[in-house]
């Protein structure tokens, strides 16, 4: 069917002089009726704590913020988003758990594309602009790979644009 912009209800009588109240129109795009209208990419935000979590020592966190701490080497969140186009800016909030430089790798479809650097225990937001990857359904992964002990990286969410 494509990519649909526009719905429209239209109610229509057969040799008929009377009149419709239509007080609901839902529709429904995916299930198991048919295909399904992939998320827009544009402004997708995913929250750290809802990504599948992995690696030995990450675990939710509730401050600074509410999201997912990232302790030792290999720890990550990850998920799957839907790209349309091939290049797009991430920005990511966190924050280190000292005044050490705590790093994050952006890894799209298992290449890393970027590092994010968070320098002390307050929030930021970073941004990596214009990163190239692939289309379709693509995995998004956040990893710690240069942990050295005096840090923990805490993820907030992430955001595309």
């Amino acid at each position: 069917m494509g990519k649909m912009y526009e719905v429209a209800l239209t109610v229509e009588g057969y040799q008929s002089s009377g009149n419709a109240h239509v007080t609901s129109n839902t529709l429904t795009i995916g299930g198991s009726g048919g295909g399904s209208t992939p998320p827009p990419t544009t402004g997708a935000k995913k929250e750290a704590e809802s990504m599948t979590k992995s690696g030995q020592y990450t675990g939710n966190i509730s401050s600074p913020f509410t999201g997912v701490a990232l302790y030792a080497n290999n720890d990550s969140v990850k998920y799957t988003q839907y790209f349309e186009s091939g290049t797009h800016s991430f920005s990511l909030r966190g924050a280190s758990n000292n005044s050490n430089m705590a790093r994050v790798d952006l890894k799209i479809g298992g290449q890393t594309k970027g590092t994010f650097y968070f320098g002390g225990s307050y929030p930021a937001v970073y941004t990596l602009n214009n990163i190239s990857h692939g289309t379709g359904n693509q995995e998004i992964e956040l990893v710690v790979t240069a942990d050295n002990g005096n840090w923990d990286a805490f993820i907030d969410y992430l955001e595309i644009k």
